[in-house]
């Protein structure tokens, strides 16, 4: 890992630890989100299991689901299309709370990361900088959402193919058919990492040029394509941290919520931590690629984001000292 995003990585965990509020709101709009799951999901399909008379208490999950399909084949449209319609209401819900929450915690880290790491949260420059980021955020994840479909389907294509041919190579029962069946494994799994990687490092440091120049999803997608090109270091120094984030979520945090074959209740508090501790190091990996972002073309200041949200603090009718 290069030295120089070794120190953005501290100081990026600096811009958290002292602006830890981010955390927070970041477990708050889950809390949101499993609020939204309950009232949007939930009494649609309460309802439904009560209109079509499946009792989802004592029914296993496939006969619950065997009788919403005969309910919908046997002429309860209606009954069908509001649960579905439920189901898309509150996916576009928590994209919208996602979105929204990640707005202000990246605003907080921008001003942050550009004041050296100072504490700068307060409840007015967060949801100030959630309403001012939102419009752009949506449009640069919306397009680089596009780009992962095209790129899936690409990949899925490439895949299939490379199976295909690598399964015939080694029917050759030829060493030579053998070894470029295995060279085929080995290209397609680097191009299929590589790629989730690259996508990857271009939400962040594209999120970085969204936030912290104020450019359009277009521009931040090709502001940060070409600065993970001058900057490979960015690249491999961010896809190191991901991998260890990786490792904690997934090898650590995730057994922890395992906790709820104790009971929904005494699990809570576990499951609460867990997130937490996710978003936390969520968000030292986002405030240390904000960082690097900074330190490598001084995004920011030409912008007057110091100026600015020095103002933003201030509260009415007082002048920032």
């Amino acid at each position: 890992m290069p030295a120089e995003f070794g120190n953005s990585i501290k100081q990026g965990f600096r811009v958290v630890n002292r602006n830890w509020q981010i955390v927070l709101a970041r477990v708050a709009g889950s809390l949101v989100n499993w609020l939204a799951l309950f009232i949007i999901v939930g009494i649609p399909l309460f309802i439904a299991v009560m209109v079509v008379g499946v009792e989802l208490a004592t029914s296993s999950a496939m006969a619950f689901l065997n009788g919403l399909k005969e309910a919908f084949m046997s002429g309860y449209f209606g009954i069908a299309l509001m649960v579905l319609t439920s189901v898309l209401l509150y996916l576009m819900v928590i994209a919208l709370v996602w979105v929204y929450v990640m707005s202000g915690c990246m605003g907080i880290i921008a001003v942050s990361a550009v004041k050296e790491g100072r504490k700068v949260f307060t409840g007015r420059l967060f949801f100030a900088a959630a309403k001012e980021h939102l419009r752009r955020l949506t449009g640069f994840y919306a397009l680089l959402g596009l780009l992962v479909i095209a790129a899936s389907i690409f990949a899925g294509i490439a895949v299939g193919g490379t199976i295909y041919i690598s399964d015939a190579l080694k029917e050759s029962n030829t060493f030579l058919g053998v070894l470029l069946g295995m060279v085929l494994y080995i290209f397609i799994t680097v191009f299929v990492v590589a790629s989730v990687l690259g996508g990857l490092s271009i939400g962040a440091f594209g999120a970085a040029a969204t936030v912290l120049e104020k450019k359009d999803a277009w521009a931040s997608l090709k502001t940060a394509v070409t600065f993970l090109y001058r900057n490979p270091g960015a690249f491999f120094g961010f896809s190191l941290l991901f991998f260890l984030y990786g490792i904690i979520t997934f090898v650590i945090l995730a057994p922890l919520n395992l906790f709820f074959l104790i009971g929904v209740f005494l699990a809570f508090p576990y499951m609460i931590v867990t997130y937490a501790a996710e978003y936390y190091l969520g968000l030292c990996l986002i405030a240390s690629a904000f960082s690097y972002y900074f330190k490598k073309t001084g995004a920011g200041i030409s912008e007057g984001i110091q100026q600015k949200d020095t103002r933003a603090d201030a509260m009415p009718g007082q002048t920032p000292g």
